[in-house]
């Protein structure tokens, strides 16, 4: 039995919703690979393995926890491996206890070492963003996840239409989605988030996926990415390298 709080349901609304988006993904690959940033008790996390991941899914979730350094940290880790678990797919999901940053970054180095042995393997097809409602934490968190975000990945980010502040402040999320979506303003498709009544806002990927990083031992080999190396002695130390 999956162990959810009464008080904690306020994702319920958004499940019917996400289902009509599964679509978009299943359609191009019946081995969806999905992220969770910011997990909590698990109802999201559990929605998207049993219901987009399928039989050949993985879900990889983020979230700090705490580090575990408390016991009511350490509760609500097992709550959510719980849950995990009671899909009967727990084998199929993961969770990284880390800030966003560092687990992203996990997750790039992780990607680029895929593409290099599979390639066409790497990436991810749907991303769920819950974490900071910080501005430049929700545009950095867009920018890493853009990396890592397959073409034709569906993309969500929570707290569009927050309500604790302004959309101008700093300490709006919105600020940081809004700058995200100016700097990629052709590189998706806005499934929601128009209307006042969406809190949430969703993208579909419509470009390639660019990891960005220069692959480990090669200056030629990246994921749909090229990157120009200057000439002259630091171009000699790359090639000494």
């Amino acid at each position: 039995m999956y162990r959810f709080a009464e008080t904690q349901g306020w994702y319920d609304h958004h499940a019917p919703i996400w289902r009509t988006l599964f679509p978009l993904v299943t359609a191009r690959t019946k081995s969806p690979r999905a992220l969770e940033i910011g997990s909590w008790e698990g109802r999201s996390a559990v929605l998207l393995l049993t219901e987009l991941c399928g039989s050949d899914g993985t879900l990889a979730c983020i979230n700090h926890f705490n580090f575990l350094r408390t016991p009511a940290a350490r509760a609500e880790f097992e709550t959510i491996q719980h849950n995990l678990r009671e899909t009967g797919a727990g084998d199929r999901a993961r969770t990284i206890i880390n800030y966003s940053v560092p687990g992203l970054m996990q997750l790039l180095r992780e990607e680029i070492a895929l593409g290099e042995h599979k390639k066409g393997e790497a990436g991810l097809d749907f991303v769920y963003i819950n974490d900071s409602t910080e501005a430049d934490d929700a545009l950095l968190n867009g920018e890493l996840v853009w990396r890592l975000a397959r073409k034709g990945a569906v993309v969500v980010f929570e707290n569009y239409r927050w309500d604790k502040d302004t959309v101008e402040s700093r300490h709006h999320p919105r600020r940081g989605i809004d700058a995200f979506m100016q700097l990629h303003r052709d590189e998706f498709e806005r499934i929601s988030g128009g209307d006042e009544g969406q809190y949430q806002l969703v993208l579909q990927k419509t470009s390639e996926m660019r990891i960005g990083f220069l692959v480990a031992g090669s200056r030629e080999q990246q994921i749909e990415y090229g990157i120009n190396v200057a000439r002259g002695s630091y171009n000699a130390q790359v090639e000494g390298m």
